[in-house]
């Protein structure tokens, strides 16, 4: 259809063209019956602007699927070799030296735990010591956190007396407890263990106890713990100890006391052989 179409104005410029021209062709020279440049040149113009809206109009761009064509590789330039490295055998030397020292350390430390794990007296002797000399320069001594009491170098107070008296100096302490004339007073109720030690000569009888007088029965002492010791005559008596031991209930305002009968028999050579007390439990 659109073929068609230019075919006839193809015609019709032909047509118009040929309308033109002068009538008389033949009285013209040869020059004359031929198309001037100017139109010709124009007629084929438009002749050849026409036919080629037309063949626009069927042209098929051939290049549209084609995939786009890739940038063109350029090679870089090769790297710079690096150069060899040279071993230091100063820094080897240095890392073995400090593992090394370590290793010495950590088998010190254990030696140490060792030492300790197996001797647990010497730690505990040792700290125990350091402790209590820390304390008692900086606060004094430590006392016990219930009553307790402990009387040494025990004398008889008169020939014939049979209640020994004791010395609250020396290691002798009272806690919570009173101490007057031989008599060791409580303060607070509760079970005491009460100890006695007497070191005297060996000869014939001697009796030694630890006495009771409370406030409920205050006409007589109440005897806690006795003990009698028997020896034949000798012309060199020997010398003994004499010990008493025994947990009791004590009440408030009770008193204890050491009763020897034969007092001329005891020995007072140092605080340590006699001694008397009591502690709560």
């Amino acid at each position: 259809m659109r073929e068609s179409k230019a075919v006839n104005q193809i015609s019709r410029l032909r047509n118009r063209q040929s309308q033109e021209s002068p009538p008389c062709l033949g009285s013209l020279p040869q020059s004359a019956n031929t198309i001037p440049f100017e139109r010709a040149e124009r007629f084929d113009r438009e002749v050849a602007s026409m036919q080629g809206r037309e063949q626009h109009t069927y042209m098929v761009d051939t290049h549209a699927n084609y995939p786009p064509v890739p940038p063109r590789f350029v090679p870089l330039p090769p790297l710079p070799e690096l150069p060899p490295r040279k071993r230091d055998g100063r820094s080897c030397s240095a890392v073995v030296i400090v593992l090394l020292c370590l290793m010495f350390c950590g088998m010190t430390v254990q030696a140490v735990f060792l030492y300790r794990l197996y001797n647990p007296t010497a730690a505990a002797t040792t700290v125990s010591t350091s402790t209590l000399f820390r304390r008692g320069s900086a606060k004094g001594p430590v006392m016990p956190s219930k009553p307790a009491a402990h009387l040494t170098a025990g004398h008889r107070i008169h020939p014939g007396d049979e209640v020994m008296s004791w010395s609250k100096y020396d290691s002798s302490f009272l806690h919570e407890m009173k101490y007057r004339d031989g008599q060791l007073f409580v303060k607070k109720e509760g079970f005491y263990f009460i100890y006695s030690k007497i070191f005297f000569v060996e000869n014939e009888v001697f009796h030694h106890s630890v006495s009771l007088k409370t406030c409920t029965y205050p006409q007589k002492s109440i005897p806690l713990m006795t003990a009698r010791m028997y020896s034949p005559h000798s012309k060199t008596p020997a010398k003994s100890n004499s010990y008493l031991g025994g947990v009791f209930q004590l009440r408030k305002g009770d008193s204890l006391s050491v009763n020897v009968k034969n007092t001329t028999k005891t020995i007072e050579f140092w605080a340590s052989e006699n001694f008397f007390g009591a502690y709560m439990i």
